[in-house]
């Protein structure tokens, strides 16, 4: 990743990341995991959004290390094939549009 010119605070994010996907793929499995597979992740990212509550954004910035870590075990020779596609990443809910005079209405002075 350092190669890839990510900030020390992306890195630590993503260390941090895939400490939380072995946690709670240990929490699951009573094992820790040696690859990844495409079911495992979508049911961890449905455990993040249904259980832990976190936000697309969190969602994907937790889905983009797996990823890495998914090209990482790829690179080292422990997996043949990414199993983290592009449909997995949530989408992002848009606050709806609202006229900035409403929202200074709405203000307390």
């Amino acid at each position: 990743m350092k190669s890839e010119e990510k900030t020390k605070n992306t890195i630590y994010n993503y260390k941090l990341a895939i400490q939380e996907y072995t946690s709670w793929f240990i929490n699951i499995f009573d094992k820790e995991p040696t690859a990844l597979y495409s079911q495992n992740v979508k049911n961890y990212l449905q455990y993040l959004q249904l259980v832990k509550k976190r936000s697309a954004k969190t969602i994907n910035v937790k889905l983009a290390a797996l990823q890495k870590y998914n090209e990482f075990l790829i690179a080292m020779g422990v997996q043949n094939e990414l199993v983290i596609s592009k449909n997995m990443k949530k989408k992002i809910q848009h606050p709806p549009q609202v006229a900035p005079e409403v929202v200074i209405k709405g203000c307390q002075v």
